[in-house]
């Protein structure tokens, strides 16, 4: 699915006014959410319907401006159970979760 970026950033319905976030706010969890979701939910068939769908399977979530739904598992089993239960012809897979991002691994060794 196209997601136009461009358009979702100029949408008046947009939240502007998230409380100030530091990296450290990020890496701890404390902030949760995509003030994207509910502008693109709302512009979006496509994107509602996945984000219903995987939100019946695990809790779920859009990347970024919308390139991507997914939803959080905390066994790989369980993952690849709900990964079944996805419509056919879904454009999906199990992808496992990192603790540090492997650029910051190769930055660290460098």
């Amino acid at each position: 699915m196209s997601v136009p970026t461009a358009e979702l950033f100029q949408a008046h319905d947009l939240t502007r006014d998230a409380p100030a976030a530091t990296i450290r706010d990020f890496v701890s969890g404390s902030v949760l959410g995509n003030a994207f979701e509910p502008v693109l939910r709302r512009r979006s068939e496509a994107v509602e319907a996945t984000l219903q769908r995987l939100s019946q399977l695990g809790p779920s979530a859009l990347t970024g401006t919308g390139g991507g739904c997914f939803a959080r598992f905390g066994a790989r089993a369980d993952a690849e159970a709900a990964l079944a239960q996805l419509p056919p012809g879904s454009r999906a897979w199990v992808a496992d979760g990192v603790d540090v991002s492997p650029l910051h691994r190769a930055l660290r060794e460098r």
